[in-house]
């Protein structure tokens, strides 16, 4: 009487089928979006890429750049402790006074390059014997120094007088930065007996070693390096002052064929004897 009865399928089989076609719909689109996501997410990481890259390399050069910087640090340092024990303004040979010792200043400027290679592991070499400015070429620096003599909180003189306040420069490319006036002012306040010290002042100029272009456009090579260091010096250290109305003996530089004379000054009259080249002490 139904002929269609026949063909009707249970309903159990009808809803498993039912259920199997929607998790497939579900699985392809789910898959779809997946794919989607990956895909959005590779051109996020091309596009970041660069940048990323350029941050790392940044940071590698300051890395190189600060291992530079503190290797010349110490090289100062290690210079002015040697510095300290030696004599900038007597001859080596006679003990004369002058106003510049070359021997002082050979001798710590040689030292100065031997220290940078040792701290740096050799990757600073400069010649350790220099005759004449003309080799200085090959050397990415330079070094400075200077020595001062205190009578209290104030710098009584600066040695060599005849460099001023440039101080002695092994090459000639760069000059002390530490002005008399600065030190005074660095002085200013406090309470200090007479002393004396002397001053290494040590210049590189560094060469990028990445050299990468959006670090060079950025900020141009090479960078210049300072460091410096101050250590006692008693061969510059004055003689105590005499009280209000008293008098010291000064080691005056008249010019040739005078040579050195022993005076005996008021304390009015000792600031000028300093002020052009003068010595506190004898002969």
């Amino acid at each position: 009487m139904n002929s269609r009865r026949g063909s009707d399928k249970p309903p159990a089989l009808f809803l498993t089928r039912m259920f199997t076609i929607k998790i497939r719909t579900s699985s392809s689109r789910g898959t779809r979006h997946s794919r989607k996501s990956s895909g959005q997410s590779l051109v996020e990481f091309t596009l970041m890429l660069p940048i990323l890259l350029m941050m790392l390399s940044g940071l590698i050069e300051f890395g190189f750049l600060l291992n530079y910087y503190l290797d010349i640090i110490d090289a100062a340092r290690e210079t002015a402790r040697f510095a300290a024990n030696d004599d900038p303004i007597r001859l080596d040979t006679t003990g004369q006074p002058v106003d510049k010792n070359p021997g002082f200043y050979d001798r710590g400027q040689d030292l100065a390059k031997q220290s940078l290679s040792s701290s740096s592991d050799d990757r600073i070499q400069w010649p350790e014997f220099i005759p004449e400015a003309v080799d200085c070429s090959s050397i990415n620096g330079d070094v400075v120094l200077s020595a001062f003599s205190l009578i209290g909180n104030t710098v009584g003189a600066r040695y060599p007088l005849s460099e001023g306040e440039n101080g002695v420069s092994m090459c000639g490319k760069y000059y002390s930065k530490l002005t008399t006036a600065e030190v005074n002012n660095i002085l200013s306040g406090s309470v200090i007996p007479n002393s004396g010290f002397v001053l290494v002042e040590i210049y590189y100029d560094y060469d990028y070693i990445l050299g990468l272009p959006w670090i060079t456009a950025v900020v141009p090579g090479p960078l210049t390096l300072y460091a410096y260091s101050i250590m006692p010096n008693t061969q510059v250290e004055p003689t105590p002052t005499p009280p209000p109305g008293g008098t010291v003996t000064i080691c005056h530089l008249a010019p040739p064929p005078v040579g050195t004379v022993n005076l005996i000054v008021g304390d009015p009259a000792i600031a000028a004897h300093l002020g052009h080249g003068d010595y506190l002490g004898t002969c």
